[in-house]
């Protein structure tokens, strides 16, 4: 199913998205405070 296989990649990509911006938030959280919402 291809639908199946597109969600299979967003799921891949948001998840390693994911890791990267905790790794990023790892070494600057403070910065988080200062964004809005």
């Amino acid at each position: 199913n291809s639908s199946l296989s597109l969600h299979g990649g967003l799921s891949s990509g948001l998840r390693l998205s994911c890791e990267a911006w905790n790794v990023h938030g790892a070494q600057s959280g403070s910065v988080f405070q200062l964004l809005p919402g």
